[in-house]
């Protein structure tokens, strides 16, 4: 995943880049992509943050960067 993403172009390969010009380590847990539209189903969103929260509590960090893009609601949460 890292050796991909140093050559993406992407904003995560820019955080991975710019980490080891820093003389860090990146250290991918936890990924998920969706499609544009729609609300995210409330027992994944549930599930991932679980994920990223214990992932977070395994290790001391220097850093967490999280690549966030758009706007997201769930069947749970509702904007209106």
């Amino acid at each position: 995943m890292i050796a991909h993403a140093r050559q993406s172009g992407t904003t995560f390969g820019g955080i991975v880049n710019r980490v080891e010009e820093l003389g860090y380590k990146a250290i991918p847990t936890v990924s998920a992509v969706a499609p544009p539209g729609g609300l995210v189903d409330y027992d994944f969103y549930v599930e991932i943050r679980a994920a990223l929260i214990a992932q977070a509590r395994q290790e001391i960090y220097d850093a967490i960067a999280l690549e966030l893009h758009g706007a997201m609601a769930t069947t749970g949460h509702r904007t209106t």
